[in-house]
């Protein structure tokens, strides 16, 4: 049981996809044109349960649906990780650029 708004569509997934396989394809580029193409507005593209009803898209096995799920999470925690690294990288460089432009840091000419 849920509640949402009138501008939201719960799924509820059957014996024949996986929540995170229905959740990537919602948000997969092929989804996002659909949506775009059948919105009638401009800016903010928003679909009618019957619109939403023929979008058609491929469903795999269980099994590879699965293999398809393992692959996209562990793409998704590596790109985590490094966007992490990344900021904490950022947020160093930071730092020591205003130690430098501080004088707190002194460099030898």
């Amino acid at each position: 049981e849920c509640l949402c708004s009138a501008d939201m569509y719960p799924f509820i997934c059957g014996d024949k996809i996986t929540p995170y396989y229905l959740f990537n394809v919602v948000l997969s580029e092929q989804f996002s044109n659909f949506t775009a193409s059948v919105s009638e507005r401009s800016n903010i593209p928003k679909i009618n349960r019957k619109e939403l009803g023929s979008f058609h898209f491929s469903l795999p096995s269980m099994n590879e649906q699965k293999r398809i799920n393992s692959a996209l999470f562990s793409m998704e925690t590596s790109i985590e990780k490094r966007q992490k690294k990344l900021s904490q990288t950022k947020s160093l460089k930071k730092a020591l650029m205003q130690d430098l432009l501080t004088g707190k840091v002194r460099v030898a000419v």
